[in-house]
């Protein structure tokens, strides 16, 4: 587990600035934001998962996380991996993403197992993530799994 956070840790290193010199909040110095979303069974915030990882990209590179949050409850968000609605999650997702100006000046987007799935929708879909607005040209999608 220890080495697969430094792999994600390294990779999301070198794609992080990668693309910040577009329009926005970003300058070339500081690193891209980066936006999570958990697989099936995990949750944004949990503290040994994606909430750790959260915290190591924060504290490692220094960049912004956006991890997303499909529920307030921590149960919920988890439920929400098996029962949700994906289109109605990816519209929400595109909806907060929208409105965070941390993101304006693009994001790197990393997924694990199906959220990986769900990021190349809303990549696909959301109409406010276009290569002058939201969207940088760095997407890194990992799938750990099957």
């Amino acid at each position: 587990m220890r080495l697969a956070l430094f792999v994600l840790v390294g990779l999301v290193g070198l794609v992080g600035p990668a693309g910040a010199a577009k329009a926005g909040a970003q300058s070339s110095s500081s690193p891209l934001p980066v936006v999570l979303w958990h697989g099936m069974g995990d949750t944004c915030c949990n503290k040994n998962s994606m909430g750790r990882i959260k915290n190591l990209i924060e504290s490692e590179i220094g960049a912004y996380v956006y991890s997303v949050q499909l529920e307030e409850k921590e149960s919920a968000d988890r439920d929400a991996g098996y029962f949700g609605d994906v289109n109605a999650q990816v519209a929400q997702v595109c909806e907060t993403i929208s409105k965070d100006e941390n993101l304006r000046g693009g994001f790197n987007a990393v997924g694990f197992s199906q959220g990986s799935q769900f990021l190349r929708a809303l990549v696909e879909v959301c109409p406010t993530l276009g290569p002058g607005e939201f969207f940088s040209s760095s997407l890194l999608i990992l799938r750990f799994g099957f």
